[in-house]
C-alpha cells in the first residue's frame, strides 16, 4: 500500500535542505502518494528564471521532468486540516520549520513522534523556540543533541540522478590542474555562469576548496565529491561533530595534509600521492554514494 507523505512548505522561495528533501519525494515513482500546500515550481524542467535560485540554479533545481508534476496532490489549507483531523496522512513533514508553521501544532495534536516530522535547515544554530517535544525534530547545523528524540542531526545531499551522471563523467576525466579554479576564500573566482562550466573545472581538478560560508554544511561539497575532486577543507578541525554528523572528517583532515604537502613541494606530484589521492577520492564516492544522495530522506518516513 503507497505510504501517503504531506510535504508542508514555505512559499518564500529556495531553501537548500527543504528544496532536496522535496525533489526526492517528488522523484520517487509509484512508490508513495504525494501532498503538498505549496510546489516549488523552480525544482522542475519548465522553470525558466534561473537568478531567483540558489547556486545560480545548478545541481538541484530546474532537473524533475514536469510530468511529475501530475503526481502531486496540491491541497488547500481547509482539506489538510481535514485529512490530518482523521489521520490521512501516513506522515507529516514541515520542510522548513522556521519559514513554515502553520498548521504544526494543530498536526501535534493527531500527530507524533516519526509521523510528525520538523526539518530545520536554517545555517544558524538556534532550534525553533515552539517544536513540539513529541514531534521528531532535524537539525541541520546542530551544536549538541537536546534531548536525543528532540533533536537529530540532518544534512544536504545530491540529487541521486546528478551523482550518477556526475561519477561516470569524472572517472572518464583528465585531472589538469591541482586545485580547482573555483574557491570560496576568492570571491572574485565565481565566474561560472553555466552549469555545465562550473562542473567541468572540478572535473578536471585533483583537488577543490570548500569552506564554511553561512553555515559548515554547502551544496559545494557535494558537488566536488560528485566530481571526483578531492575536497580541501581548511578549518574543517572545528565543525562541531554533530553537525554533518555523516561527514567522513577523518578522511578530509587526511586529504588536508595531502593537499598542503603537494602545494609546499616544489617537485611534481609522485606516483605514490596520486595514488593516495585515488584512494581518498574513493572513500568519498562510497561515502556519498550510502550517505549523500538524497536517497537518505527515505529514512525520515521509516517507521521506528
Amino acid at each position: 500500500m503507497p505510504i501517503k507523505i504531506l510535504l508542508l512548505n514555505a512559499d518564500t522561495g529556495p531553501d537548500y535542505l527543504a528544496d532536496l528533501i522535496c525533489y526526492h519525494f517528488f522523484s520517487n515513482e509509484n512508490l508513495n502518494q504525494v501532498f503538498t500546500n505549496h510546489i516549488p515550481q523552480y525544482l522542475f524542467e519548465g522553470y525558466s528564471t534561473r537568478h531567483a535560485i540558489y547556486g545560480r540554479g545548478f545541481t538541484v533545481y530546474r532537473k524533475l521532468p514536469d510530468v511529475r508534476l501530475k503526481q502531486i496532490a496540491l491541497e488547500d489549507k481547509s482539506e489538510i486540516r481535514r485529512k490530518i483531523s482523521i489521520k490521512y496522512y501516513s506522515f507529516i513533514l514541515f520542510t522548513s520549520i522556521h519559514r513554515f508553521q502553520d498548521l504544526y501544532h494543530y498536526a501535534a495534536g493527531f500527530y507524533s513522534g516519526n509521523r510528525l516530522i520538523a526539518i530545520d535547515g536554517e545555517d544558524n544554530t538556534q532550534l525553533y523556540a515552539n517544536a513540539d517535544i513529541n514531534s521528531t525534530y532535524y537539525k541541520r547545523e546542530l551544536l549538541q543533541y537536546r534531548e536525543p528524540l528532540f533533536a537529530k542531526s540532518i544534512s544536504f545531499s545530491i540529487p541521486s540522478a546528478v551523482f550518477s551522471k556526475l561519477r561516470v563523467l569524472g572517472c572518464r576525466s583528465m585531472r589538469t590542474n591541482i586545485l580547482a579554479p573555483c574557491d570560496p576564500r576568492f570571491t572574485d573566482s565565481y565566474i561560472y555562469n553555466q552549469e555545465e562550466a562550473y562542473y567541468q573545472q572540478y572535473l578536471t581538478s585533483l583537488f577543490a576548496c570548500t569552506t564554511k560560508k553561512g553555515g559548515w554544511d554547502c551544496m559545494r561539497h557535494y558537488e566536488i565529491i560528485a566530481c571526483g575532486a578531492v575536497p580541501y577543507f581548511p578549518g574543517i578541525d572545528d565543525k562541531p561533530p554533530t553537525t554533518m554528523a555523516d561527514y567522513p572528517t577523518e578522511v578530509q583532515k587526511y586529504a588536508n595534509i595531502l593537499f598542503e604537502s603537494i602545494i609546499q613541494s616544489k617537485a611534481p606530484i609522485s606516483a605514490r600521492k596520486i595514488m593516495l589521492i585515488s584512494r581518498i577520492r574513493e572513500v568519498f564516492y562510497r561515502w556519498m554514494e550510502s550517505k549523500a544522495t538524497t536517497q537518505i530522506y527515505s529514512k525520515l518516513i521509516r517507521a521506528s
